[in-house]
């Protein structure tokens, strides 16, 4: 992975009231200069390139939940407005697995999240059972 915005890998989501959209998560480091940008990762570098900041620890989970709804609801609304759409933590994989599982779960998506994130994202995303259990029984409407 070498270039600015090349990131991990690309999602598509169904939008809630029909639709579909895709968008890409991966390192923030690689966070494309244009476009909505959802950083995880409070150390970045480039942090100030975000639209929105949500710091959630390393191999950790968020802490806020209503930070984390209104992340989603503002991610959910960049994508309906046909955004680029770009969420990355230092390596793209356990919290920015997460919070595409959010997003997908939030968008409707039926499939277990967990299983769904490393098949159409990445294979190695979600790093930790406490990430698999916030994907899996975090609520998330609120």
């Amino acid at each position: 992975m070498s270039g600015q915005g090349a990131g991990l890998g690309g999602l598509a989501l169904p939008l809630p009231g029909g639709g579909t959209a895709r968008l890409r998560g991966g390192p923030f480091a690689a966070c494309p200069a244009e476009g909505f940008a959802l950083c995880l990762d409070g150390g970045a570098a480039n942090r100030r390139r975000a639209t929105l900041l949500l710091p959630i620890p390393d191999f950790g989970v968020p802490d806020d939940l209503p930070a984390l709804r209104a992340a989603l609801a503002a991610t959910v609304a960049a994508l309906r407005a046909g955004e680029a759409v770009y969420v990355g933590c230092r390596a793209g994989l356990g919290r920015t697995g997460l919070v595409l599982g959010c997003l997908a779960r939030r968008s409707g998506v039926t499939e277990e999240p967990v299983a769904f994130i490393r098949r159409h994202y990445h294979p190695g995303a979600i790093e930790t059972a406490a990430q698999e259990a916030f994907l899996r029984e975090a609520s998330l409407d609120g």
